[in-house]
């Protein structure tokens, strides 16, 4: 039993990666406070003898007032899991703000306030672990996901970056890269996702019905939750942490991807995604419009 480590995970509200990961910590005996901005939707892990507290990401003061709250009772967080995030299902140009602003204060601002936060406690200890959960959409970026893939992609390279600034503490920093995983995360996006893109004013329009292929995609190639848990436990009991863990088919399909050339890589998701129908749509409509 693990009975003095001290775990905090973000984004546990729901059934998806936080809770998961929330029992699995708390089963092999850490000490785990699990968080969300919505404390009642921790219930069932309350009710497990897991401790919950509200953490909301995109609140600096939300950010100090739990991670303080956490120091308070054990006096210190030996590992940090950076789990929170939102999907986002969009074409970038029809995209309202406050989308746009909620994308990157979860998945990467949020991410960064909570990481500093915690790093400050770890610097003093000498020691300590985070674990940040990245995506491959932030290794290879995929159309109709723009907003999405940027700010995971920030988050690698934010990742990246502080694992060798915090290294002489003895913190270790590892970035979990999964593929599509079976959750609430993009169901969630898909009836705002149809609104926008039906709406006879996008200049997507035309293909509004191969675009919704996109997220319909992500759900086919879905892996299992509990795979990517098990996964994670496996690699934190190693004798050696890896820098990068990447799980499910997807992320595999994905990686092959890349190394393709970009314009044969355009060219596969313009035909798959509508985007080379809607090209002859315009050219269409341009040679009409010159011959009326």
């Amino acid at each position: 039993m693990i009975v003095d480590k001290v775990v905090l995970i973000t984004g546990c509200g729901g059934n998806g990666i936080g809770k998961s990961l929330s029992k699995a910590f708390y089963e092999y005996g850490f000490k785990v406070y699990s968080s969300s901005r919505n404390l009642e939707s921790m219930n069932e892990l309350s009710s497990m003898g897991i401790n919950t507290i509200r953490l909301d990401v995109k609140d600096k003061l939300s950010i100090e007032s739990a991670v303080n709250q956490i120091i308070k009772n054990e006096g210190k967080i030996d590992i940090l899991i950076n789990n929170a995030g939102i999907s986002s299902f969009n074409t970038w140009i029809d995209m309202p703000d406050e989308e746009l602003e909620d994308v990157f204060q979860t998945n990467t601002l949020g991410l960064i306030r909570t990481t500093r936060e915690v790093a400050k406690h770890m610097i003093k200890e000498r020691t300590g672990l985070i674990i940040n959960i990245g995506s491959v959409a932030g290794f290879i970026p995929m159309p109709i996901s723009g907003l999405y893939c940027a700010s995971k992609a920030a988050l690698h390279s934010f990742n990246e970056s502080i694992r060798v600034e915090l290294s002489p503490f003895s913190i270790k920093v590892m970035l979990v890269m999964p593929g599509p995983l079976k959750s609430e995360i993009v169901n969630k996006t898909l009836p705002k996702f149809k609104e926008i893109i039906s709406n006879p004013e996008s200049p997507y329009h035309p293909i509004y019905k191969e675009l919704l292929d996109r997220p319909l995609t992500s759900i086919k190639n879905q892996a299992p939750i509990q795979g990517l848990t098990d996964s994670i436990m496996k690699k934190i009991f190693s004798n050696r942490i890896p820098n990068h863990m990447k799980y499910g088919p997807g992320s595999i399909g994905l990686v092959f991807l890349s190394w393709l050339p970009t314009r044969l890589i355009d060219f596969i998701f313009s035909r798959k995604f509508g985007f080379s129908k809607l090209k002859s749509i315009i050219k269409n409509d341009q040679t009409k419009n010159k011959d009326n």
